[in-house]
């Protein structure tokens, strides 16, 4: 699909679920230099029902080295500034349920 044919397809109708594989990068520096350490990934989806936004987030491989509340509130708060310079109202987190 072409970027233009997705774009339009966007503009032309509501979204209920929005996928995308989020790698989350470590790197340990070793004689002045990054060195790549094993990265965590994991999917992420946003629902949109009725004026809700439910989140899920799925580790699906690595070391899993930072909390998904921690992660969770990351993404929240990049979505916020992104809504607020956009002059829409931000996300709050009403319940958050970590397994």
């Amino acid at each position: 699909m072409e970027l233009e044919e997705l774009l339009g397809l966007l503009k032309s109708r509501e979204l209920q679920i929005l996928d995308f594989l989020l790698v989350t990068c470590y790197y340990r520096i070793r004689e002045g230099r990054k060195v790549p350490l094993r990265f965590d990934y994991h999917f992420l989806r946003f629902e949109f029902k009725l004026g809700i936004l439910k989140l899920s987030l799925y580790h699906d491989r690595g070391p899993r080295r930072v909390p998904f509340e921690a992660l969770l509130r990351i993404i929240i708060g990049e979505v916020n500034e992104k809504l607020e310079a956009g002059k829409l109202p931000a996300l709050e987190i009403k319940i958050l349920h970590i397994t």
